[in-house]
């Protein structure tokens, strides 16, 4: 679903900026459920797929100000923790010349044995090379957090600490938000 958030301007007919969210449910309370979308927690679960933050301060995991680094597809993403409290936590991230933004985990509601988290992603492609990149995203958004869900119960399922997590289908999460902006086409008209 495209969905034009701004005024477009003459410039492409591409999309350039990407917010969705999708929720699951995670097996656990809402604090150690929440400790698995920390660097080190989410090492836990996504460590086999090659999460493995660095971090410049070693000693400076966790907290507002952390910052580390990851490498996707041999490229590296610049990560700062800007919030973090104990129902969310949003990170701030650059990959250069690629995509930048923030991700956010926000528990919203949650009992002694599950909490349903919302995953949300507002990315920006910083060059038209990285349009290609940020559209692949957005088609894979739901699938990759869906995969996040199966990731976290095999883990928690390998370490005996809960059963499958489950995503949530809820409608108005899932609708990604796309902005776009248009460029003349060859004869002097807009291409959408």
């Amino acid at each position: 679903m495209l969905t034009v958030c701004c005024p477009l301007t003459r410039e492409d007919a591409v999309t350039t900026h990407f917010i969705g969210s999708r929720n699951i449910t995670v097996a656990l309370p809402p604090p150690d459920a929440m400790t698995l979308f920390t660097p080190e927690g989410e090492r836990s679960w996504a460590g086999q797929d090659g999460w493995n933050p660095q971090y410049p301060v070693p000693s400076r995991t966790f907290g507002v100000g952390a910052v580390f680094t990851t490498q996707h597809q041999g490229r590296p993403t610049i990560w700062v923790i800007v919030d973090q409290e104990p129902d969310r936590i949003r990170y701030a991230r650059i990959t250069p010349h690629g995509l930048a933004g923030t991700v956010e985990v926000r528990a919203l509601s949650g009992s002694h044995a599950s909490t349903t988290v919302r995953v949300t992603y507002d990315l920006t492609a910083l060059t038209d090379d990285a349009i290609g990149e940020l559209a692949g995203f957005a088609a894979g958004y739901h699938v990759e957090i869906d995969t996040w869900a199966t990731d976290i119960a095999e883990s928690l399922a390998r370490r005996g600490t809960a059963p499958p997590a489950v995503v949530t289908a809820n409608r108005d999460a899932d609708k990604p938000v796309y902005q776009a902006r248009t460029r003349p086409s060859d004869n002097g008209t807009e291409k959408r």
